[in-house]
C-alpha cells in the first residue's frame, strides 16, 4: 500500500489487493466503469475501495453516485468488466459482500464470521470535486470554491444519505445545514473538507494530484476505522455474553479457581491489545506534522469515533467487573468445599481413633492378663514357650504401634487445627 509521505510507515502500512474493474449499468442505461481494491491495514481497517473517476458530472449524477451504496439503491446490474465468468449483482453492497465471502474462504483457518462486515451500514462515500464552475444570475461564470459548492448545492453536497427515495431530486426539499468546514489551517480559504455521517466532500480548488491523494487518505483511514471499533466492542460483548451464561446456567460450582484466572489473563491480554490499537490511532507518530494530525483528529471527531471509543471503556469495565464477580464467587464456593471437608475429614479421624482406642484397650487387657499369669505361675512355669513369647511380642508391638499412632495423629490437628 503506498502511502504520501505524511504517514509513518513504521506505524501504518499494509497490502492492496487489486482486482478487475466493474461496470455498472443504470436503469437509464449508462455504464460506469469502477476500480475495485481490497486494501489490508497492519492496524486492522481493512476496507474495499470502489472508485468511479466520472469527468464531468450534474447534481442528478452525484446524487446517484451518493445513492449507488445504500442497501435500498434501486437494482442495477454491477459485473465484472475483464475476465468476467457470468456472475453479476443487482447493487454494489452485494458485490462487496460476496468479495469478502470468497476472500474468507481461500484464508486458512478463517471463520467467515471474522471477515464479514455489516456494509449495509458500515460504508461511506467520498466525493472529490476537483474542479467545478458557478454561474450567477446575470450568466456569467467562474471557477468555485469550496464556500460555491456549499452555498449552491449544500442541501445535497452536506447532508448524509438517507433512507428511501420518496421522489425525484427529493434532496431540494433539505435544509443547508452549518458548514464545519474541517480544513482549519491545513487548507487555503477556498478549500473545504466536510463530513457526514457517511459521506465526506473534498474540495480543493487549484491543488495538484498528490495533495488530493494524501486528503483522501485521512478521509478513507477515518471513515475506515468504525467497522474496526465495533468488532473491537463486540469481541469484548461476547466475552461478557458467554460469562453470563455461565451464571444463568450455574456452571460456576464446577469451575475452578486456576481456570477464572486464566480467563482472565486471556481478557487482560485482549484489552491490552485493545488499548495498544487506540493508543496507536491517537499516536503522534502515526502522523508525524502537526497540522496533518490536526486534521486527522478533526476528521475523527466529526466521525463520533470518540463516542465508540466511551462504548469500548463502557465494554472494558463491564467485563472486567464481571470476572472479579465471578472469581470472587468462585472463591466462596472453594471456600465452602474446603470447610466441608475438613468437617468430614475430621469426622472421619474421630472414628478411626474410637477404633484405635478399642484395640488398645483390647490389647492392654491382653497385656496385663499375660503378666497377672506369669506373676502367679511357680518358678518352673514362668519360663515362657516360644509361641507364649512370640504372643506377648505381638501384644508389645500393637499397643507400641497404637501409642505411636495416638501421638502422631494428635500432633497432626495440633498442628492443622482439624488433623487435616
Amino acid at each position: 500500500m503506498h502511502l504520501s509521505d505524511i504517514w509513518n510507515e513504521d506505524v501504518y502500512n499494509g497490502r492492496v489487493v487489486t482486482l478487475p474493474p466493474i461496470n455498472v449499468r443504470t436503469t437509464a442505461g449508462l455504464d460506469l466503469r469502477h476500480t475495485v481494491e481490497l486494501r489490508l491495514s497492519n492496524l486492522g481497517n481493512h476496507y474495499i475501495r470502489i472508485e468511479h473517476d466520472s469527468g464531468e458530472l450534474g447534481l442528478h449524477d452525484i446524487y446517484q453516485g451518493f445513492r449507488r451504496a445504500l442497501p435500498i439503491m434501486g437494482e442495477e446490474k454491477v459485473t465484472w468488466l475483464e475476465d468476467g465468468d457470468g456472475r453479476s449483482w443487482k447493487r454494489l453492497h452485494e458485490f462487496a459482500n460476496e468479495v469478502l465471502e470468497d476472500l474468507a474462504e481461500q484464508v486458512g483457518n478463517a471463520e467467515l464470521s471474522e471477515w464479514y462486515a455489516d456494509l449495509q451500514k458500515n460504508f461511506h462515500v467520498v466525493l472529490e470535486i476537483r474542479r467545478a464552475r458557478v454561474r450567477d444570475a446575470a450568466g456569467d461564470e467562474r471557477e468555485a470554491t469550496g464556500q460555491d459548492s456549499a452555498e449552491t448545492a449544500g442541501q445535497l453536497l452536506l447532508n448524509p444519505i438517507t433512507s428511501y427515495a420518496t421522489a425525484l431530486e427529493e434532496w431540494t426539499r433539505r435544509r443547508v445545514p452549518e458548514v464545519h468546514n474541517l480544513c482549519g489551517d491545513a487548507g487555503y480559504d477556498t478549500d473545504m473538507i466536510a463530513r457526514t455521517d457517511n459521506t465526506t466532500l473534498v474540495v480543493l480548488p487549484g491543488s495538484p494530484n498528490w495533495v488530493y491523494l494524501g486528503e483522501e487518505e485521512k478521509v478513507e483511514f477515518v471513515a475506515s476505522l468504525p467497522p474496526l471499533l465495533q468488532r473491537w466492542r463486540q469481541e469484548l460483548r461476547d466475552r461478557k455474553n458467554a460469562l453470563d451464561k455461565t451464571l444463568k446456567a450455574g456452571g460456576l460450582e464446577k469451575t475452578k479457581r486456576r481456570q477464572v484466572e486464566e480467563d482472565r489473563m486471556s481478557v487482560a491480554r485482549h484489552v491490552a491489545d485493545v488499548r495498544l490499537g487506540l493508543d496507536r490511532l491517537h499516536s503522534q507518530r502515526l502522523v508525524p506534522a502537526g497540522v496533518q494530525r490536526r486534521l486527522v483528529d478533526r476528521l475523527y471527531e466529526a466521525a463520533g469515533l470518540t463516542r465508540y471509543e466511551d462504548e469500548l471503556d463502557e465494554e472494558i469495565c463491564e467485563v472486567e467487573a464481571l470476572y472479579d464477580l465471578v472469581a470472587a464467587h468462585v472463591g466462596v464456593v472453594e471456600e465452602e468445599k474446603a470447610r466441608d471437608e475438613e468437617i468430614a475429614t475430621s469426622k472421619y479421624q474421630g472414628r478411626m481413633q474410637a477404633a484405635l482406642g478399642v484395640l488398645a484397650v483390647l490389647s492392654l487387657v491382653g497385656l496385663f492378663d499375660a503378666i497377672n499369669q506369669f506373676t502367679q505361675a511357680s518358678a518352673a512355669d514362668r519360663v515362657p514357650s516360644v509361641w507364649a513369647s512370640m504372643e506377648l511380642a505381638f501384644v508389645l508391638l500393637t499397643a507400641t504401634a497404637i501409642a505411636v499412632g495416638f501421638w502422631l495423629t494428635g500432633r497432626r490437628g495440633g498442628k492443622h487445627g482439624h488433623g487435616v
